[in-house]
């Protein structure tokens, strides 16, 4: 368990500790003597007043059930996160590659609600956006950022397949296997970038174009990118297609949705009244989950919405301040700064050329939860299950330790002298356990260190025996002259 615990920063230790302690201290039973003196003490003990009784012991939250299953609904995100970083590198490769089939098939049902109507059976949820794409989701926000994160996550994968095409171009050689994972990849952030449009969201369309920024930045700094001009260009014929496709499917309705006055949904008066409310209730909150139940209170007759029904913020940095109190915005600043740290070193580094793919999916993991931040201050994307879960696993992704990036032991079979096979383990650099041997990066460079140590192989056994050759395979008359 130590030695698990080993392999996670402190910070990272800080902020998941801190996000179980928080609404679990907010359910500790309190003495009359000390929650008497916590802001809004009258609403505590009005229950008491109105059943005639003294008052007994009372916890820091007004609703006690909402924190409870808060602090539950913290279980799946957190052991993604910790499962996912213990994870070795293949496997966490291959989450990421569930969590674009996710992406995928929800991306095709949206497209699949929006031509089948207001009224198509594909809707899930009685509460929906009607007229948009939602995917498995009740709100098109939700799934637009599931599909600008999914974007991200797969331009690694594109970039990869395409430049270790080149580079077998360059060598004479024919990589068909890396072309068709470059096509299938882009082929995915066409669909993605279509159906981002489908959802009518502004904000998912306008981090979607961030996050394009993000990828083409991407491409420009990875070290075997030799064709920054045209490369770029490429990409951004590819974002004019994205384009002019998604105009068969709701263009037209995203163009009307930025016609639309942004401050006539009564985000505005919501976060004034949050901000207030949070205000009243520091240092420790009102709660987790206690929104719905102290928004209330604070808003005016005249900022009520016929028909509506206010639940979040709209803006979870006010409302973690509401809910959680300074405790809240202490763990999220620490998240903050430590996360900016993280995003400067990865700038500053130069690209990795032993694990490039590794590099750029920490990278592009980094531009997902940026992404998710932003649109975290006019939505509530992480105020979901799923929406929590993406976010933690593009966190371990983005935390994941440098030196796992070459991945476990590779085993390397290099050709020897008949009647005996050498294994070369790469995270060793040893032949039998016996000689030590430079890091190998592939079959072929073993093959030419053999060669460079004990000649070219041969069918027979004539010629020197070389320094660090196994000499038990080797006729008792060439040993005698070794």
């Amino acid at each position: 368990m130590m030695r698990g615990l080993g392999r996670f920063a402190g910070w990272e230790i800080v902020v998941v500790v801190g996000l179980i302690a928080i609404p679990l201290l907010q359910l500790v039973p309190l003495p009359p003597a000390l929650w008497t003196r916590l802001p809004h003490a009258d609403l505590r003990s009005a229950p008491f007043a109105l059943l005639g009784r003294e008052p007994d012991y009372r916890p820091i939250s007004l609703t006690p059930e909402a924190t409870a299953l808060s602090a539950l609904s913290l279980a799946p995100p957190i052991a993604l996160f910790v499962g996912a970083r213990l994870l070795p590198t293949v496997r966490r490769r291959q989450l990421v590659l569930a969590v674009l089939a996710v992406g995928l098939a929800s991306a095709f049902l949206g497209i699949a609600q929006l031509a089948g109507g207001e009224q198509s059976p594909l809707r899930f949820y009685s509460v929906t956006n009607p007229s948009d794409a939602v995917g498995f989701f009740a709100n098109r926000n939700h799934l637009a950022a599931l599909l600008y994160v999914s974007m991200l996550l797969t331009a690694p994968w594109a970039l990869d397949g395409v430049f270790a095409f080149l580079e077998a171009r360059r060598e004479g050689r024919l990589a068909a296997g890396s072309l068709s994972s470059a096509c299938l990849c882009g082929t995915l952030m066409f669909i993605f970038g279509v159906a981002e449009i489908a959802t009518r969201s502004r904000a998912g369309v306008a981090l979607t174009m961030l996050g394009a920024i993000g990828i083409a930045a991407l491409m420009a700094r990875d070290p075997r990118n030799r064709w920054k001009t045209v490369s770029l260009r490429l990409f951004g014929v590819a974002i004019a297609a994205v384009v002019l496709f998604s105009m068969q499917f709701g263009f037209d309705g995203f163009v009307d949705r930025l016609a639309v006055d942004p401050r006539g949904d009564g985000r505005l008066a919501i976060a004034e009244h949050t901000i207030a409310a949070a205000r009243s209730y520091l240092p420790f909150g009102s709660g987790v989950g206690s929104f719905g139940s102290v928004y209330g209170q604070w808003e005016a007759p005249r900022d009520l919405i016929p028909d509506v029904y206010i639940n979040q913020a709209h803006d979870d940095l006010i409302q973690i301040g509401l809910e959680a109190g300074a405790p809240g915005l202490l763990i999220l600043l620490i998240f903050v700064i430590a996360l900016t740290g993280r995003t400067i070193r990865l700038l500053r580094a130069r690209g990795d050329r032993a694990a490039p793919l590794d590099t750029a999916l920490k990278s592009a993991s980094v531009m997902a939860i940026v992404c998710l931040f932003l649109h975290s201050l006019v939505d509530y994307p992480l105020r979901t299950s799923a929406g929590m879960i993406l976010f933690a696993f593009c966190c371990a992704v983005a935390t994941q330790p440098t030196d796992s990036s070459r991945g476990g032991s590779l085993e390397v079979v290099i050709p020897a002298p008949p009647r005996k096979r050498v294994r070369v383990a790469a995270s060793t650099g040893r032949i039998g356990g016996v000689a030590p041997l430079p890091r190998v990066m592939g079959a072929r460079a073993a093959e030419l260190w053999q060669e460079k140590e004990n000649g070219p192989p041969h069918s027979g056994f004539e010629g020197r025996v070389g320094k660090g050759s196994d000499s038990s395979c080797v006729s008792p008359s060439i040993r005698r002259f070794h």
